[in-house]
């Protein structure tokens, strides 16, 4: 009669723990549902008061090398000599262009509101909502760099704070802890190594490539292996 009860009780013991360990509770949830909001609030205002000079910014030819104009997202003169052939304007480019750029950054921000919204307690669940509410500032660096010089500034601290964090949660996705334990290393060297390299460009500039792809192709090896188990 009592076989039944004593073999649930270690999954009822399990599960409530492991979940209790990722979740925060009392005036640290409050802090940090603050903080999560403050950096949802600034990816969307740097984002939205970029669009006017970002539009500018389209509209100006690029004449230099073609990774360069990828980068800003700049037409070179044979681009608009082929727009004008099919009838398509620059003004028609700039418009597509920040449509285009605004849905991607819509459906994260929509994501992160929801993860937010359902799971602002869970700590695995907020590092993801603050990574998708950064992608937007983290992956448009030519629209951000057309801020002005104070602005700029504080989108380039997002963007780092936003690629650390999507770093991070390759590497404790989906448990929430860091597995096999020896990650938490690697990923403390990665962090530090981005951290310093964001702000100080010629810091290792030799070695960049090489712990840039170590780094995430490890994040992500990391959370391929913690899902097997």
């Amino acid at each position: 009669m009592n076989r039944l009860p004593a073999s649930a009780h270690p999954a009822e013991r399990f599960e409530p723990r492991s979940e209790t360990e990722r979740r925060w509770h009392g005036y640290r949830l409050v802090l940090v549902r603050l903080v999560c909001l403050s950096l949802y609030v600034l990816s969307v205002g740097l984002f939205v008061a970029s669009i006017p000079s970002y539009i500018a910014h389209l509209h100006l030819l690029c004449t230099g090398t073609a990774a360069a104009c990828t980068t800003s997202g700049q037409l070179t003169p044979g681009d608009v000599r082929r727009l004008h052939e099919l009838g398509l304007s620059r003004d028609f480019y700039a418009t597509y262009t920040i449509v285009l750029v605004s849905m991607f950054a819509l459906g994260y921000w929509l994501v992160a509101a929801l993860l937010f919204w359902r799971k602002s307690d869970d700590r695995l669940a907020l590092l993801a909502a603050v990574s998708l509410a950064l992608v937007p500032i983290v992956f448009n660096a030519g629209l951000i760099n057309t801020l002005p010089s104070p602005w700029w500034s504080l989108s380039h601290v997002l963007s780092v704070l936003g690629f650390l964090c999507i770093v991070l949660f390759g590497y404790v996705f989906p448990s929430g802890h860091f597995v096999p334990s020896f990650t938490r290393w690697v990923a403390v060297v990665a962090l530090v190594y981005w951290g310093f390299d964001a702000f100080s460009p010629h810091f290792l500039s030799v070695s960049r490539s090489c712990v840039h792809d170590s780094g995430i192709s490890t994040s992500s090896s990391t959370a391929r292996w913690s899902m097997a188990r």
